[in-house]
């Protein structure tokens, strides 16, 4: 039997009184002003109870939703899960500062959103790490097969602070995400799957991978106007090929090194959108015809990936001005070294997603 749908709005009072009753009608009365809130609802087991549970975070609040959201440890599986979206189930454009749904925590030590329970989905929302200390994060995670997609992850501090922080979280998927700011973009320990993200302005690395026993897979990322290594590897055994970066740390022999900023539309003003002329075009790997990926795939702006034929690098698939296509992500098994890992099927977060809007 399929899993029961279980919708809340995150949104303001005022958000939640002036929608109309078939609006509210599929959340069922359940809504809250902060996702801390939600998560301190959702059930213990819900392989137990079959039920899938889906935020739907709406853009009520000007500056950001100020918010820490700890997702602590619970019975889940692929499809009986935890997820975060917005309610159209589409991103905002990536841009600096976000725009869409922002969440961002003042706490100095800690993680805007700790996600401690496996087979989570965090997408389409835009996430700040604090300004007010050294040691914070937009995101960190401690489990296993989390899900990061097409997320705009930003911040305004530039020393000692990760946007991303992974400890053990092996099977994970980050996927066409823009991350903007910080001391190092994504910082791991964890083996996983790394595809079609953006980095740019991290004062450190773009990417620093620790030693470990399995291989980090990246492919088709870009990296540009990193202060010290767009990527820091300290595992040999990593499988990296088809990135580009703004010095020479990118290896592999379909990889792109010392480019500039003609490959984009504007990257003085951040906007990471291929440019017409770009090298970055058609330069990436097809990861649905290597059975990383299932179609259909989507970039950033939801244009379709092709199914055929090589991808372009970085977030954006440029379609030469076309508007986003409708659809969802699926995503399959991913290899990663020797280990066959899945990861979740973020395609079963419903067709219903789409029928409630703001």
């Amino acid at each position: 039997m399929a899993a029961t749908i279980k919708l809340t709005a995150i949104r303001t009072q005022a958000g939640w009184d002036g929608m109309t009753g078939p609006q509210q009608a599929p959340y069922e009365g359940r809504h809250y002003d902060s996702l801390s809130a939600w998560e301190l609802t959702i059930p213990d087991n819900l392989v137990f109870a079959n039920e899938q549970w889906v935020a739907h975070c709406y853009d009520d609040w000007p500056t950001g939703l100020v918010d820490t959201v700890n997702i602590t440890s619970r019975t889940v599986d692929e499809t009986r899960n935890i997820v975060v979206t917005t309610p159209d189930d589409r991103p905002a454009p990536p841009t600096v500062p976000p725009t869409g749904f922002l969440i961002v925590s003042n706490d100095e030590n800690g993680d805007t959103i700790y996600i401690g329970c496996e087979n989570t989905v965090i997408k389409n929302i835009s996430v700040e790490q604090s300004p007010n200390g050294s040691n914070s994060t937009a995101i960190g995670t401690g489990a296993i097969d989390i899900t990061i997609s097409h997320c705009t992850l930003y911040s305004t501090v530039d020393v000692g602070n990760l946007i991303l922080r992974y400890v053990a979280s092996a099977g994970s998927l980050i996927i066409n995400n823009f991350l903007y700011g910080s001391n190092r973009g994504l910082n791991t320990t964890a083996p996983m799957s790394i595809y079609n993200n953006t980095f740019s302005g991290q004062n450190g690395n773009g990417f620093y991978g620790g030693s470990v026993s399995s291989a980090y897979v990246l492919r088709n990322n870009t990296f540009y106007n990193i202060g010290t290594a767009c990527i820091n590897n300290r595992n040999t055994s990593s499988d990296m090929d088809y990135n580009a970066t703004s010095d020479d740390s990118a290896t592999g022999p379909n990889s792109i090194i010392n480019i500039t900023d003609i490959e984009f539309v504007n990257a003085a003003g951040n906007d990471f959108h291929l440019a017409e002329t770009s090298q970055l075009r058609g330069a990436g790997q097809n990861l649905i015809e290597t059975g990383a990926l299932l179609t259909p795939q989507y970039d950033i702006d939801y244009d379709q990936w092709p199914d055929a034929g090589p991808w372009d690098m970085g977030f954006d698939y440029y379609t030469s001005g076309e508007p986003p296509v409708s659809g969802g992500i699926k995503l399959g098994a991913i290899n990663i070294g020797s280990v066959r890992v899945g990861v979740n099927a973020v395609d079963k977060v419903m067709s219903g997603l789409n029928q409630v809007l703001p």
